[in-house]
């Protein structure tokens, strides 16, 4: 089976996100066992940051010639990813769990009406927190496509920066419920929830940049 030039990019660019994200699910899932810690903030986990960026580069350029574009990307990515992992994981925790808040508005009466624990749900065993930094994830998404359409020497969008934005928040919100179900739910292992979580995540993510910053062969 071929695959059209497009469809090799996005592949490329799946992949080297979902290992990142495959990386950050392994580090958070280090948490696991410290069930004394609460509301822990997956952002504050550097070495995600630093496979997303670093993985997550080689998938955007792995198609391209021009090996300085490359490592710019890469390594710049890299400081980005470190940047936003910073920010959010030091200093925006508390607004970002209050804007997440917003949440409980449709959560509580589902809750008491199908009589289903949404909070264990949307989050991960033992106290890490995903769902309710949805807002995080929109902030975090904005800023890294910012910075690959810029890398890449790309026209920047609005309306494309904002969906590959949505895209990240929106997986923030449903993969970790697609985790739980397989992991702990049909497996009981919750080191495959953590690492299911994080690279649909991921992937999402890579996907959304990937269909707007395919590369050619450059020479």
């Amino acid at each position: 089976m071929k695959f059209s030039s497009k469809t090799k990019h996005i592949l490329a660019a799946m992949l080297g996100f979902g290992l990142g994200g495959l990386i950050w699910g392994w580090q958070c899932w280090g948490i696991a066992d410290d069930t004394s810690r609460v509301f822990v903030n997956p952002f504050s986990f550097i070495v995600g940051a630093m496979s997303l960026g670093i993985f997550g580069g080689i998938g955007l350029t792995i198609f391209s010639k021009d090996i300085k574009k490359n490592l710019k990307v890469i390594i710049l990515g890299t400081l980005g990813w470190l940047v936003g992992f910073l920010v959010l994981g030091e200093y925006g925790f508390p607004w970002l769990i209050a804007i997440g808040s917003i949440l409980q508005l449709i959560i509580i009466p589902l809750a008491l009406v199908s009589n289903v624990d949404f909070t264990f749900w949307l989050n991960l065993k033992h106290s890490l927190v995903v769902a309710g930094l949805w807002f995080g994830f929109f902030i975090l998404g904005f800023l890294m496509s910012v910075v690959y359409f810029l890398l890449l020497q790309k026209q920047i969008k609005i309306k494309t920066i904002l969906y590959c934005s949505f895209v990240f928040a929106l997986a923030s919100l449903i993969s970790p419920i697609i985790g739980n179900l397989i992991g702990n739910y049909l497996f009981h292992s919750l080191f495959l929830t953590y690492s299911i979580t994080f690279i649909l995540i991921s992937i999402s993510f890579g996907l959304s940049l990937a269909k707007f910053l395919s590369l050619k062969n450059e020479p």
